[in-house]
Parts: C-alpha cells; structure tokens; sequence
C-alpha cells in the first residue's frame, strides 16, 4: 500500500466532503470503515472509496 493510500482523519474528511470533526463523530453511526492507532485515525483510500460506492449503490 503506498503512503497516499492511507489517509488521515482531514485528508478522509474532504474525501467524503465532511468536516472532520463531524466524520470522527459519526464514523461508527455511518459505519465508515477506519482504523484507530491511539489518538490518530486512519482511513484507507480503496476502502472509504468502496463504501461510499456501496451506500451509492443503496
């Protein structure tokens, strides 16, 4: 996986067009596939692209 593949909570944010605070918020309640590594959250760009796909096609 390259390094752009993983993206942070800003960079994953404006991927989905959202405020950041509002995807750390409502990350479980949309059920946005993420990975915690102590305070940081990180998001892969394959799989936030798949599922926003997934709720597209819904």
């Amino acid at each position: 996986m390259e390094t752009n593949d993983v993206l942070t909570l800003a960079e994953a944010a404006a991927l989905l067009r959202v405020h950041p605070v509002t995807l750390r918020k409502r990350a479980a309640a949309w059920g946005v596939p993420h990975r915690r590594l102590g305070a940081e959250w990180r998001f892969s760009r394959a799989v936030l692209t798949a599922w926003m796909q997934e709720r597209d096609a819904a």
